[in-house]
């Protein structure tokens, strides 16, 4: 066993000692330490909770096996020994596992990774790749987050804007850079993408220079009526 590894272990069972809790890992869940985990990681645990205690939605205590989080990683790691599910449950406490799963993937953005023990002993290359996978999901659905998070925010900032010309009837760069804390060439470029998509319209006096914006008049009439 890799001395980080046998490190990781005495660190969590000494955790559950100081908790009042008698439980130890298993050989497989070190075997995945071991041989899955810690190579991919560089045996760097950081960031890997060990029998992990859960709310359920009924409000009862869950222990997932491995939650591992980092960043926007989020993993469920659950290694699942063969005797213990055909001979260990019956079949309402397989059922009970089950749902355990599905509310904790269903509960927030989780990836759930589910092994044998028989692919920990015998396909460790297996494991290691698709924890890689699951990782770069994550990654995945966070950036897809943040895609949706930002569009929300010009969505709000945008309202504001025009919100701002209505109020004033002509709107300036100096008008959008005080309201929002922004240096003046943000300010301009902001409204030169409103002034494109038609929520805005340059206010050009004597076909010069554009010297403001101001909102097409069937908006201001919307705007002004609060429909």
């Amino acid at each position: 066993m890799h001395p980080e590894v046998r490190k990781y272990v005495e660190s969590v069972e000494e955790k559950f000692r100081r908790g009042g809790i008698d439980t130890r890992l298993n050989e497989i869940e070190c075997m995945f330490l071991d041989q899955v985990f810690g190579p991919e990681f560089s045996f760097n645990f950081n960031g890997l909770h060990a029998q992990f205690r859960v709310k359920d939605y009924k409000g009862g205590n869950r222990f997932l096996d491995f939650y591992y989080e980092s960043g926007d990683i989020r993993i469920i790691i659950e290694i699942d020994g063969y005797r213990y599910h055909v001979d260990g449950l019956t079949a309402q406490q397989y059922d009970d596992h089950q749902e355990r799963q599905n509310d904790l993937v269903l509960s927030g953005r989780w990836i759930l990774v589910r092994f044998t023990a028989n692919m920990v002993m015998k396909k460790p290359m297996l494991c290691r790749r698709q924890l890689v996978q699951a990782v770069g999901k994550c990654l995945i659905v966070a950036h897809h987050c943040q895609i949706s998070t930002v569009d929300h925010l010009w969505a709000k900032r945008k309202s504001e804007i025009v919100s701002l010309a209505v109020q004033r009837g002509i709107i300036k760069v100096q008008h959008v850079s005080q309201r929002f804390g922004v240096t003046r060439k943000t300010a301009y470029l902001w409204l030169q993408k409103l002034a494109h998509d038609g929520s805005l319209l340059p206010h050009r006096p004597t076909n010069r220079r554009i010297t403001g914006y101001s909102v097409p008049s069937g908006t201001r009439c919307h705007e002004g009526t609060g429909h």
